[in-house]
């Protein structure tokens, strides 16, 4: 709550001014080093009380997730997460292929507050407009041999529906595991976007994906975890 006082010119002028008592100058550096505990206190109380009621305002509007046990049940897909880490996993063996799906929580889109009725996809000549890709969920995507080789996809999901960046191939795919997306964008070729690649082929990948229970069911999952992880975390945080 402390801001640092700015004293350098003050320093400069102790070399240039002559040897003589500056009263007023003595007093306004005591009063940079002097503390008001009172106005502390009184700040700490207001934010333990704005702190107290944000609590209680997300504890009262927490609604927890539903069918989240039906659906990894029919998808045979286990979910990993811990209170200290901000990733979740998805798991599950296809055949002799090890899935993995990573993710990580996203605060809610912020809304219009001006136009709240107005449809947000569509634009005032009513054409309709690109979607807020701020509101998407990013996630990687392993698929893993028994030796260890396989690929590595970077996508994101909007209202279920899956964008596919990229997909890297690799004899060690956990080594792609472990580096960050840009650091797999960067020092791994990943092929060309996908949606430059022929549509035969963009279609053969998503098929394959989806038989890998890479699909809407698994989207419409992750998009509610990341938003119900993200405010079990505010909470945590508050």
């Amino acid at each position: 709550f402390n801001m640092l006082s700015r004293v350098a010119s003050k320093l400069l002028c102790r070399n240039l001014l002559p040897r003589v008592a500056f009263p007023a100058l003595a007093s306004s550096r005591r009063l940079f080093g002097t503390t008001d505990i009172k106005a502390v206190n009184r700040g700490l109380d207001v934010l333990g009380k704005v702190l107290k009621e944000e609590l209680q305002l997300e504890q009262e509007n927490y609604v927890e997730m539903e069918d989240t046990e039906a659906y990894l049940n029919e998808s045979g897909f286990a979910f990993e997460e811990s209170d200290e880490n901000i990733n979740m996993y998805l798991k599950k063996k296809v055949g002799d292929k090890q899935v993995e799906v990573i993710f990580q929580p996203r605060p809610p889109a912020m809304q219009d507050d001006e136009n709240p009725d107005e449809n947000p996809d569509q634009l005032e000549d009513g054409s309709e407009q690109m979607p807020n890709m701020e509101d998407s969920c990013e996630m990687t995507v392993l698929i893993t041999n028994p030796d260890g080789s396989g690929m590595c996809a970077d996508m994101a999901s909007f209202d279920t529906e899956i964008s596919i960046f990229s997909i890297a191939f690799s004899k060690k795919t956990h080594e792609l595991r472990d580096r960050s997306k840009f650091a797999r964008m960067t020092e791994t070729y990943s092929g060309p976007e996908f949606n430059t690649l022929d549509e035969r082929l963009q279609s053969a990948f998503i098929e394959y994906f989806e038989s890998m229970g890479i699909d809407e069911k698994m989207m419409a999952f992750i998009e509610a975890m990341t938003l119900d992880k993200d405010q079990r975390l505010y909470m945590k945080w508050l």
